[in-house]
């Protein structure tokens, strides 16, 4: 398996999951919701899932995520983003 950036990541699970509270499509960014906290992600975050991960929010489904949580500048973010089923 590879995250958005190309790396070879090697594990069977993400330290944390959420569910994506909004996405701006025009700018390639949204917002994970996990806990009582607001991830930031874009969509180098995502990878391939980027599309289906749009499709599911447009169509109003519940997007269940998983992501390795970091902190920026900016605050929380979201990095290696998978979308669950």
């Amino acid at each position: 398996m590879e995250n958005a950036k190309g790396k070879r990541i090697k594990r069977w699970f993400y330290e944390m999951t959420g569910t994506v509270k909004n996405i701006t499509v025009s700018r390639a960014f949204g917002f994970i919701r996990a806990g009582n906290k607001d991830y930031f992600f874009h969509r180098d975050d995502v990878g391939e899932s980027w599309d289906m991960l749009v499709d599911k929010y447009e169509r109003k489904d519940v997007v269940h995520v998983e992501f390795d949580p970091t902190e920026s500048r900016k605050g929380p973010r979201a990095e290696n983003v998978i979308v669950t089923l």
